[in-house]
C-alpha cells in the first residue's frame, strides 16, 4: 500500500483521539476543545503528534494535522517540538507516549516509537 493511500484511507482521527482521552483521563471533547490546562493541553498536543505520524510524519502533513484539530500548521509545530523534547525527560509522558504510539503508525512500521 502506497502512504498516500494509507493517509486517504486509514487515519483514523476519531480513534486517535479517543485513545488519548482514555490515557489522559480526559474526555474526547476537551482534547479538540480550546482549554489549556496542563493535561488536556498535552493530551491534545501527543493526539496533534499521533495525528502527524499517521499522516505520513512529513513537513507537509502539519496543516492536515492542524486542520483536523481546528490549528494551524504552527500548533502542530509546536505540538511535535513540546512533545519530542518531553520524550527525552519525562517519564509520565514516555509511558503514556508508548501506551499510544500504535495508534498513529501504520502497521508495516510498528516499532517506529518516536516522533
Amino acid at each position: 500500500m502506497s502512504r498516500e493511500s494509507y493517509v486517504f484511507n486509514k487515519v483514523n482521527i476519531d480513534g486517535i483521539i479517543r485513545g488519548v482521552a482514555e490515557v489522559y483521563d480526559v474526555k474526547p471533547d476537551q482534547i479538540k476543545g480550546r482549554g489549556r490546562t496542563g493535561i488536556v493541553a498535552e493530551a491534545r498536543q501527543i493526539a496533534m503528534c499521533l495525528t502527524w505520524k499517521a499522516l505520513g510524519g512529513i513537513d507537509g502533513c502539519q496543516s492536515e494535522a492542524g486542520r483536523l484539530f481546528n490549528r494551524d500548521h504552527g500548533t502542530v509545530r509546536h505540538a511535535l517540538k513540546v512533545v519530542s523534547a518531553k520524550l527525552t525527560y519525562h517519564r509520565p509522558t514516555q509511558i503514556r507516549w508508548r501506551e499510544l504510539v500504535h495508534l498513529g503508525v501504520p502497521e508495516e512500521h510498528d516499532h517506529d516509537y518516536m516522533i
